[in-house]
């Protein structure tokens, strides 16, 4: 499956890599029936997460492409349905890392990052991803063993800001600085965004 990213120049910035080792196997729910909204999730997940991998010590190719789509939001990393309210760092969307102690965990560090979804997106998006030059996970929101995924739900959040936009506050957690990549899949398509995650200063 071939990931649309906002900006093309990210994916071709890694094609001369192999495909890293956090290449997801599609899956499957089982068990009961699941409501409308589930099944639309369940959906999701069953899509195999496909990023491209980066050499050690190659520049991140963090993605630069910035919009406001809403007066009520600041500029927003992407365009895709789901776009996320990253730190700007010299034009590359950015995180920057809070100690895990922050967060209550040992390991996790990581930062608030605000998502906005398009609220005529159909459904809910599913966010996951991991680092291209290194061994580590994205996970999501707070505790000491954060998420693995997130999941943005017009359905359970449905106020909408200025321009048809839904805003999701959550949090971004890492365990490592280095560059990143997070997989953003919806009823409409899937897209990626890039990141470089840096440690907070004095930490």
């Amino acid at each position: 499956m071939a990931v649309a990213v906002g900006a093309a120049s990210l994916l071709v910035a890694c094609a001369d890599d192999d495909a890293g080792p956090h290449a997801a196997a599609a899956t499957t729910s089982s068990g009961p029936a699941s409501a409308p909204g589930e099944a639309a999730i369940d959906a999701l997940r069953a899509r195999s997460v496909e990023l491209p991998s980066l050499a050690a010590g190659r520049p991140c190719p963090a993605t630069r492409l910035w919009t406001s789509p809403s007066a009520d939001l600041g500029p927003l990393t992407g365009d895709g349905p789901a776009r996320a309210a990253l730190a700007n760092v010299d034009g590359a969307a950015t995180l920057t890392i809070a100690p895990a102690a922050n967060f209550g965990s040992a390991e996790w560090g990581g930062n608030k990052v605000l998502w906005a979804l398009d609220a005529t997106s159909p459904g809910p998006a599913l966010i996951r991803g991991h680092q291209l030059d290194g061994p580590n996970e994205v996970r999501f929101d707070e505790g000491a063993e954060p998420s693995a995924e997130l999941i943005l739900d017009p359905v359970e959040r449905a106020t909408s800001l200025e321009g048809g936009w839904i805003d999701f506050p959550a949090s971004m957690r890492v365990r490592a600085a280095g560059c990143y990549g997070l997989q953003v899949d919806t009823g409409s398509g899937t897209t990626a965004l890039i990141f470089e995650a840096v440690p907070q200063p004095g930490t």
